[in-house]
């Protein structure tokens, strides 16, 4: 997904705080989704699985903590930016150690949210290609183990083509041959004892 039009749910019960906000992220040019309270959030985080919530700390019904939990107990995977008046910076902090990415102070100015949600989007963007280059890894590491061994199995049928499939018969002499197959790498050993 392009993230330069991501979709960005904020979870805040001041109505003019949360228009405040979607007006600033839809003249960036992102999709915006609202939510008025903390379960209500929870609900859309589920169902829309949005790129970004900016999440204030103190509401009714379910606060900021309680979405962080409920968004780690559900292994819901979002970037969060609280949303706190400055009296409560250290909630902000207590809930970056929680798991959420950045906090963002009230009253913000609008370059204050530009710089805050880029970052943030700029973080998933980074862990969705660093997931997907980890995908691509382990697919092409599991197509050269097969091929290394189709290759294996190959030289080793080839080989075992070019033994012979008896004893040579010499009169006065009993033969007997053994075959000690490699596991591991190519050249089985054959012989004959006298």
């Amino acid at each position: 997904m392009d993230l330069e039009s991501a979709k960005i749910l904020t979870v805040d019960d001041d109505d003019d705080i949360r228009e405040l906000l979607s007006d600033r992220l839809e003249f960036m040019g992102h999709d915006v989704l609202m939510a008025r309270n903390g379960r209500e959030g929870l609900e859309r985080i589920e169902a829309d699985k949005p790129d970004l919530v900016m999440l204030d700390i103190q509401m009714p019904e379910l606060d900021g903590f309680g979405v962080l939990k409920g968004v780690a107990e559900k292994q819901l995977n979002t970037t969060i930016i609280m949303i706190t008046a400055n009296g409560t910076i250290q909630k902000a902090v207590l809930a970056m150690q929680e798991g959420a990415f950045d906090f963002l102070l009230k009253p913000f100015q609008p370059r204050d949210v530009e710089r805050r949600v880029d970052r943030a989007l700029l973080q998933v963007r980074l862990e969705r290609e660093n997931k997907h280059l980890q995908a691509e890894l382990a697919e092409a590491k599991e197509q050269l183990i097969a091929e290394m061994q189709r290759e294996l199995q190959a030289a080793h049928d080839m080989q075992m083509q070019l033994l012979p499939k008896k004893a040579p018969d010499l009169p006065g002499f009993e033969m007997a041959g053994t075959c000690i197959p490699s596991r591991h790498v190519g050249g089985d050993y054959y012989t004959f004892l006298p």
